[in-house]
């Protein structure tokens, strides 16, 4: 069994989970564990500016910071509060749990061009999973497999 988390296209975790079967049929209580898991990382991924993810985000350019309102918090990236919204559970949030796979993100048009930058826009990824998330995750799904392990080796012995 494979655990592959993407982010447009770019494999940040890819765990074999060999002492467990290819025949698990169901994740998806695994996966609504991490759901929440998945929201506080970005929180703190916005809060730091990137640096929670490993790669701090460029400071914005002078003509940026010249046309913004003097009343806004000056944060990168949390302009209108949108973008971040939908990465912490608000309204434009993909949350997709299935028995197999997990889908999280936005569905906000724009992120996808500050993920990956381009001409003058640099890149600040919003979503990077750093190692600590990785193992954490991991330890979520690899429980609940002992779990289920257990809970058939109990049915088989009650047989």
């Amino acid at each position: 069994m494979e655990i592959r988390f993407e982010v447009d296209g770019d494999v940040q975790l890819a765990r074999s989970l060999s002492r467990f079967s290819d025949d698990v049929a169901d994740l998806s209580p695994a996966f609504n564990e991490i759901v929440p898991m998945f929201y506080e990382m970005e929180a703190k991924q916005f809060a730091s500016e990137g640096a929670y993810g490993g790669v701090i985000w460029p400071k914005l350019a002078e003509a940026t910071l010249k046309s913004r309102n003097p009343l806004s918090s000056g944060k990168i990236m949390q302009l209108s509060g949108r973008l971040v919204g939908s990465l912490i559970g608000g309204s434009e949030r993909i949350v997709r749990v299935e028995k197999l796979s997990l889908e999280l993100g936005t569905a906000v048009p724009y992120a996808v061009y500050h993920q990956r930058g381009g001409g003058r826009l640099p890149a600040r990824p919003l979503i990077l999973l750093p190692e600590s998330e990785r193992k954490a995750w991991m330890k979520v799904i690899q429980r609940y497999l002992v779990t289920k392990m257990r809970e058939v080796s109990k049915q088989v012995e009650d047989f």
